[in-house]
């Protein structure tokens, strides 16, 4: 009897164990979002400007994750009097883009330490976009000097590569499976083109950067993830 109750025991811890490491997640998520932008290209002065995204993301596993987003907002910049070159410009723009995440979560180890559980939430990113630009509201012409004119096109399309830096705040129910997320991200867009401020001089591709908050709510596709110690 003695010996029976032991192996229950036995049993039993190593099935809480197994239940501590393995955690269920999300395959599935739908975010949106708000970002505060900044286009640097040609014109002389900057402005922010906002910018509203949807993406969905495909989990992998909670820490690794593919993401495809639109976006749709303004860039602008410049300004007509006071300064030399009078470039003014805004981009009504749309924009898609798909990158890849890693969160370092991917290389930490099962840890009750509340710190290291917090650190696991840090991520990076990279991918590819495509940027629609359609200029609204454009100055060419220096009032300083009327004889300096600078050239561009209204519409265009360029293709960028997103590279990002952020955090996920995983909220999670009772069984510690996450349902929603909040993405705080800094992205800088470079750019592989000249086209996102209307004018086509100087030497130097255009790029854009963005401050980000963002919502994620965990949808459907439940899987299950070890956690290695």
């Amino acid at each position: 009897m003695k010996k029976n109750f032991t192996l229950l025991l036995l049993f039993l811890s190593a099935a809480i164990a197994n239940a501590q490491a393995i955690r269920p997640f999300s395959a599935i998520d739908l975010g949106a979002g708000l970002s505060m932008n900044t286009a640097t290209g040609d014109a002389e002065t900057f402005r922010r400007t906002q910018s509203f995204h949807l993406n969905l993301s495909y989990n992998i596993d909670p820490y690794l994750n593919a993401i495809a987003e639109v976006q749709s907002g303004s860039l602008a910049g410049g300004d007509s009097l006071r300064t030399i070159t009078g470039r003014q410009f805004l981009n009504r723009f749309n924009a898609l883009n798909l990158r890849g995440q890693l969160q370092l979560g991917m290389f930490l180890p099962y840890s009750k330490d509340p710190i290291t559980n917090l650190a696991k939430n840090i991520y990076t990113g990279v991918g590819i976009g495509m940027i629609m630009n359609n200029i609204t509201d454009v100055n060419r012409r220096s009032s300083a000097h009327p004889d300096f004119f600078s050239g561009g096109v209204n519409r265009s399309m360029n293709v960028f590569v997103p590279v990002r830096l952020g955090y996920e705040f995983k909220i999670q129910d009772a069984y510690r499976e996450t349902r929603m997320k909040i993405d705080l991200a800094y992205t800088h867009n470079f750019v592989l083109g000249d086209e996102v401020d209307g004018f086509t001089v100087g030497r130097y591709k255009d790029a854009i950067s963005q401050l980000t908050l963002g919502f994620k709510a965990c949808l459907f596709g439940k899987r299950w993830y070890r956690q290695h110690y």
